[in-house]
């Protein structure tokens, strides 16, 4: 829960903070796929957020993605990697778990 004041006093903010547009974004493997390959660093956090950990080999890790399953046309809460190398995504992996 978040609550936020300006200078002056006056409450600008209660309630939930809000998600950023990557977490609640529909995606599909494709899109999401070719949405972050090249992309740098700094914008994967903006869209997305700060990691949730780290996956094999540093990659950052996001869970509870929405994305379309491809076996049963349903949106899952995915598991998503972003392979880094030289501060852009050079691999998005996208798990169902």
């Amino acid at each position: 829960h978040r609550k936020q004041w300006d200078q002056t006093g006056r409450k600008t903010a209660d309630g939930a903070a809000a998600l950023p547009q990557g977490r609640t974004h529909r995606w599909t493997q494709k899109s999401i796929t070719e949405y972050c390959n090249g992309k740098p660093s700094a914008t994967i956090e903006t869209v997305f957020g700060k990691a949730d950990g780290a996956g094999a080999g540093g990659a950052w890790m996001y869970r509870g993605i929405q994305v379309l399953s491809p076996k049963t046309q349903q949106y899952i809460a995915a598991t998503v990697y972003f392979t880094m190398r030289s501060g852009k995504v050079v691999q998005t992996t996208v798990t169902a778990k």
